[in-house]
């Protein structure tokens, strides 16, 4: 049977279990088995003193207790007027139980040359942020760094080589690589672009972006001023699409200017098809004429207005007596010949008369004044328009045809002829 035996009436009974005597005779020691911690708990000398000892093993550790500043940064090359980031460069390492964060202090920082940890203190690892000014004193110089957490202490040494301006003044851009619309849910996407300037360069910077038809851009804010080296977020890019451009990737160059520096960024923008639009899927043609001199102004962009959520492609056909003409002038449309399959929303169209022996040639709506209606000639630009499918596909599809109207002018020597009709 268990046997069990009370040491103190305050605290919990010990059990002390046994079995069948082994030497078939009776209990003793042998036959016994004793839980020897809470034999200690149970007796209130022995108990207190484990206390006691546990303490002063305590105070022992902590006594002991050290850190360590470790740095990625071995050394570092300086010129004046720059800002120079450093992720994550600094790292506490504890030792004896070591709580607490650790306090950054920086000593003897040459003339000029300003350094911040961020976060300080310091819990586990920190970037180091090296601002110089542009009175900066060239030499070799030892940057001593303290952390201090409690009564543990630990220093880390990085020299710093501060020289002249090696760099002529000058800028670069950086940001994404690419950003996407989705028009189900939004027309427009932003993108974050960050200035470098380098050389003492502190000039406003202005801001541009070629993109293409349907698609606009601005900049917030532009220009951009200021003379850190780094300018994070320097300004804010959004892209907005039209509901009527078609999906897909488009390729996108920002542009900074500050004087006779020119930077470019291209990144690109994916647009997502939008959400389904009430209406017949349709579209028109609109022509819009480049200004000046219809007789030496070469160019129009003609549009093409999609409406019902018509996204297709649009084939453009450029035709009639005009064309076949050897010596009538050629008509271009995205610097291309003949037939043009168009998926966006606008093409450039152009005349060459000049290489069939004009002088020079233009284009400019109809008519043009002082034009004889007798010397006016058809020409024909066919569009041709997919609106579900197309025939060929399964099940057929509709399809729509358009037509824009315009002036050719024309002239060789002295004698000008007005070619008008559809194009």
């Amino acid at each position: 049977m268990p046997r069990k035996i009370t040491a103190s009436g305050d605290l919990a009974d010990i059990v002390l279990i046994t079995d069948v005597p082994q030497d078939t005779e009776s209990i003793d020691a042998s036959d016994v088995v004793v839980p020897l911690q809470t034999l200690l708990n149970n007796d209130g000398f022995l108990y207190r003193r484990q206390n006691a000892i546990y303490d002063l093993f305590t105070k022992l550790q902590q006594s002991q207790s050290s850190l360590q500043l470790l740095s990625s940064l071995t050394s570092a090359r300086l010129e004046p007027s720059r800002t120079y980031l450093f992720a994550g460069a600094l790292r506490v390492a504890r030792f004896g139980g070591l709580l607490g964060n650790v306090a950054l202090t920086v000593l003897n920082a040459p003339a000029g040359v300003t350094v911040t940890a961020t976060p300080n203190p310091i819990t586990d690892v920190a970037d180091l942020t090296i601002v110089t000014s542009a009175g900066i004193i060239a030499g070799n110089y030892d940057l001593i760094l303290r952390g201090t957490a409690g009564a543990a202490t630990a220093d880390i040494r990085i020299p710093l080589v501060l020289v002249g301006q090696t760099q002529p003044a000058s800028f670069d851009l950086t940001g994404p690589s690419g950003v996407a619309i989705d028009r189900p849910t939004s027309a427009s996407a932003t993108a974050i672009i960050n200035v470098q300037r380098g050389g003492g360069f502190n000039s406003p910077i202005d801001f541009t972006a070629d993109v293409p038809a349907g698609i606009t851009a601005t900049f917030t804010p532009t220009p951009v001023t200021g003379a850190d080296s780094v300018q994070r977020a320097a300004t804010t890019l959004t892209l907005t699409a039209g509901g009527t451009i078609p999906a897909g990737p488009y390729s996108i160059t920002v542009r900074g200017a500050s004087g006779s520096i020119v930077r470019t960024l291209s990144l690109r923008l994916d647009v997502s098809a939008p959400a389904p639009v009430g209406g017949t899927p349709s579209y028109a043609l609109r022509m819009v004429y480049d200004d000046g001199d219809p007789y030496t102004v070469n160019g129009a962009t003609l549009f093409i207005d999609r409406s019902g959520g018509f996204a297709g492609p649009v084939v453009l056909n450029p035709g009639g007596s005009l064309t076949s003409d050897p010596d009538g002038p050629i008509i271009v449309i995205n610097k291309t010949l003949g037939a043009v399959v168009v998926s966006g929303n606008a093409v450039r169209v152009t005349v060459d008369g000049i290489s069939r022996g004009w002088v020079n040639s233009g284009i400019a709506p109809l008519p043009v004044a002082g034009a004889g209606a007798g010397n006016w000639q058809q020409v024909a630009l066919s569009s041709y328009g997919i609106l579900d499918g197309g025939a060929g596909t399964t099940g057929g599809g509709s399809t729509q045809t358009q037509t824009v109207y315009t002036t050719i002018s024309l002239r060789r020597g002295n004698r000008r002829v007005d070619l008008v009709g559809p194009v």
